[in-house]
This record gives structure tokens, C-alpha cells and sequence, in this order.
């Protein structure tokens, strides 16, 4: 899987780096990453893209299209396990139209999501901790 982050403005950064989505990956089911090729750091804001969610999928070309600025660190990992999650198994989960999810399907989707949310942000705590502080 090969990660690539369009260059950003001076005063931009991406709330979420490469190791941070190679931790999810570790902590969620393989078969939601499955065929995933490319994850792609759009430089632009979500709210300004054509999409309406600011993490896509696309199926042909095995690629994980990530809108990220603008965003939190949580807002963005929880955005990608929405979009994996769509393609876990349950048809009913996938977007319909125009991209948007129903009242219904976003429930489902975050009752499923939820469990691996709080386990990656543990993980990545431990991490932190785990860490020896650099010397100056």
C-alpha cells in the first residue's frame, strides 16, 4: 500500500500522517482494506470538493481518495472507517446516490465503527507512551 500527500499552504497541515493510517490498518478488519492500492492526501478542503463526504473510495482503481484538511484528527479517521465500512459486506451500508448516506445506514455504520475508533485511539496512546522523549 503506497501513501502519497499532496503538498499543502505554509500555514496547512494534515491532522493525520502516514504511520497514524498504517495504525488503523492494524486495528481494523483486513477485508475492509482489502484491494486498497493507494491512499491519496488530497490537498484541498472537503468542503470545497465535489464529494460529498470528505474520504472516497474508488473501486476501480483501488484507491482511498482523502480530503483531509479542515479536519480533526478524529473527524478524518472516523470518515475513513465510514467509507471502509461501506464495503465490509452489508449491502445496505453503501451510500446511495449523490453519495449520502440515510439516517439509518449512518446509525448502523457508526455502531459497527465505534469498538475500532476507541481501539486505535488507545493504541496510538500506548504508543505515545511507549515513546522515549528526545534529548535536545
Amino acid at each position: 500500500m503506497k501513501i502519497i500527500f499532496d503538498k499543502l499552504q505554509k500555514d496547512e497541515q494534515y491532522a493525520v500522517s502516514g504511520s497514524e493510517i498504517k495504525l488503523l490498518w492494524s486495528v481494523i478488519p483486513k477485508e475492509w482494506v482489502a484491494g486498497i492500492k493507494l491512499i491519496h492526501f488530497l490537498g484541498q478542503n472537503a468542503r470545497k470538493s465535489r464529494f460529498e463526504r470528505p474520504v472516497n473510495r474508488v473501486l476501480l482503481s483501488n484507491k482511498l481518495n482523502i480530503c483531509a484538511t479542515g479536519f480533526s484528527e478524529n473527524e478524518i479517521i472516523t470518515q475513513i472507517l465510514i467509507e471502509l465500512v461501506q464495503d465490509s459486506g452489508d449491502a445496505n451500508l453503501r451510500a446511495a446516490s449523490y453519495n449520502k448516506l440515510t439516517k439509518k445506514q449512518t446509525a448502523k455504520i457508526h455502531e459497527i465503527i465505534e469498538p475500532y475508533l476507541h481501539l486505535y485511539f488507545e493504541m496510538k496512546q500506548k504508543l505515545t507512551f511507549e515513546r522515549p522523549m528526545k534529548k535536545s
